[in-house]
């Protein structure tokens, strides 16, 4: 189990989609220049930017109140008036 610092977010649903799809078009990639092979290094970046795209398909919590103990709002203004 990973222990994660106060106030960090936690890794995204799809962090091993993402892991996996780095490293199967990182492969994809340098078999492609290895080989010469423009339509390999074509599906490649295809298989990034998959990977990419499911960045923003993750939908995070909206950020907690960390407020102090009361919540009472601040006011601003002079303080002799």
């Amino acid at each position: 189990m990973v222990s994660l610092p106060r106030g960090s977010a936690p890794p995204g649903r799809f962090l091993e989609w993402k892991i996996g799809l780095f490293f199967l078009g990182a492969v994809l990639l340098m078999v492609g220049i290895g080989l010469e092979q423009d339509l390999l290094v074509l599906f490649s970046i295809l298989v990034l930017a998959a990977a990419f795209v499911l960045r923003f398909l993750e939908q995070r919590d909206p950020p907690r109140d960390v407020g102090g103990e009361d919540d009472e709002p601040l006011e601003l203004g002079d303080p002799d008036a």
